[in-house]
């Protein structure tokens, strides 16, 4: 039979159509919850520009690729201020290329920069710590590897808890206050730093307030915190789907920094991974040198962009405070959605700039 390639929207997907992509991806490198259906749909419920380009080969196979529908026959990958992983969902076998999709979508140029698979330009790697039946857990691999600095947050945590009190970790925080400090310190992380703030959108906070809240279907919203005295001094929240956990918000009380809260919380979050029923946690790009240190997997990501003319489009790093520029210009873009939030982020990225 002929391809049949369409257009639709997440909340015309078939039941069969969620049970097949699901499928695709509940083993390997895209077991995410950044790849599931459920992950799209809710995020459809804040932006109105999702679509998901639904195919089916000569030999029945499907092939779906979300994305949002910009400007000018643009596109992006989904959430993607926020999801370092993107790209197509593919049964195996799956013989249509994506160019193909775009050119049946009337779709001109899909930008990705965290893809995985093949490409043109490499851009890093992502790393997960990936907890398997009859292996040594994520965590005695971080002992036996790194027993320094293992010993070492062992000598922190006890400090921590001589200077200031009882410490807990609790994996699947539901308290609101939790979720509210994490959302504040965050804040004031991108302020002090000046990097763009990927949170104030408005489709960001309701999107993150969903997730919160209960999530869609299958996928829901994960909190694991650090607390001394019953209140949290380091948090991470993201989406969550069966045992894979993909932080997107970390971040730690500035008050308690001498205890790196932070590393304390990975540690030990890969030491009750499997009590909180989790099977992988995702550090995302090895975008700093600890995360190398606390992951046991790795997958490589490419970043370029399809074309409807075929061309396979390679995106490279430009030296200098022009790579700055463009990389902060490539973040207000991924977030903002109108000419308002375009404008602000490029006035506070020049007042940032200005001042360094």
């Amino acid at each position: 039979m002929p391809f049949q390639i369409n257009t639709i929207r997440p909340v015309e997907l078939s039941a069969d159509d969620h049970v097949r992509w699901s499928g695709a991806i509940a083993h390997g490198d895209k077991y995410s919850p950044l790849f599931h259906p459920d992950f799209v749909g809710l995020v459809s419920q804040t932006r109105r520009d999702v679509q998901i380009i639904r195919a089916e080969d000569r030999r029945g196979r499907l092939g779906f690729l979300p994305l949002h529908r910009r400007h000018f026959g643009f596109s992006r990958p989904i959430a993607a201020a926020f999801s370092d992983y993107h790209g197509a969902i593919r049964e195996p076998g799956f013989d249509i290329e994506p160019e193909a999709l775009l050119r049946a979508a009337g779709i001109r140029r899909y930008k990705y920069f965290g893809r995985i698979g093949p490409g043109l330009k490499p851009a890093g790697r992502g790393l997960r710590a990936d907890c398997l039946e009859g292996q040594p857990t994520p965590f005695e691999q971080f002992e036996m590897q790194h027993a320094k600095k293992a010993k070492q947050l062992r000598r922190l945590r006890r400090k921590l808890e001589r200077e200031q009190g009882t410490v807990e970790l609790i994996l699947g925080d539901t308290r609101p206050e939790t979720f509210d400090r994490l959302w504040a310190w965050k804040e004031s992380q991108f302020q002090e730093t000046g990097r763009h703030n990927v949170l104030r959108p408005l489709w960001a906070v309701e999107l993150m307030n969903r997730l919160h809240e209960g999530g869609r279907g299958e996928v829901s919203g994960f909190v694991a915190s650090l607390n001394v005295n019953g209140a949290p001094i380091a948090a991470e929240f993201g989406p969550r789907w069966r045992g894979a956990f993909h932080p997107w918000i970390a971040a730690y009380d500035p008050a308690f920094a001498e205890y790196s809260p932070g590393h304390l919380l990975v540690a030990g979050l890969l030491e009750g991974m499997r009590d909180a029923g989790l099977d992988r946690y995702d550090l995302g790009h090895d975008d700093a040198p600890y995360k190398a240190m606390f992951a046991n997997a790795s997958v490589a990501l490419t970043a370029g962009a399809w074309r409807t003319d075929g061309a396979r489009e390679a995106t490279f790093k430009l030296p200098g405070l022009a790579g700055q520029i463009s990389r902060r210009w490539e973040q207000i873009c991924l977030a903002e959605t109108d000419a308002a939030g375009l404008i602000s982020g490029a006035a506070t990225a020049a007042i940032s700039l200005i001042r360094r």
